[in-house]
């Protein structure tokens, strides 16, 4: 299994699908945990303003297409 803690946007490497189907045939699954917002904001990230936004997609369909499951970060009434 892997747990993944992340807002779901890929702005480098392999495309997360891609690596999902990886995943799922060697039979891994992957827990995502969606961190940030719908609305995004702006980090200072080494020196840059990133803007970063929560893809809650991205996340529910790695966790779907491996078996896992998708928590959202903010809602801490999810079990």
């Amino acid at each position: 299994s892997i747990v993944l803690i992340s807002d779901g946007q890929s702005t480098v490497g392999p495309d997360p699908l891609e690596f999902g189907e990886e995943a799922a045939s060697q039979g891994i699954k992957i827990y995502t945990i969606g961190i940030g917002t719908p609305e995004g904001t702006v980090l200072m990230i080494r020196g840059r303003n990133v803007f970063t936004r929560l893809d809650e997609t991205v996340l529910r369909n790695l966790s779907d297409m491996t078996q896992g499951t998708y928590f959202n970060a903010q809602d801490r009434d999810a079990a």
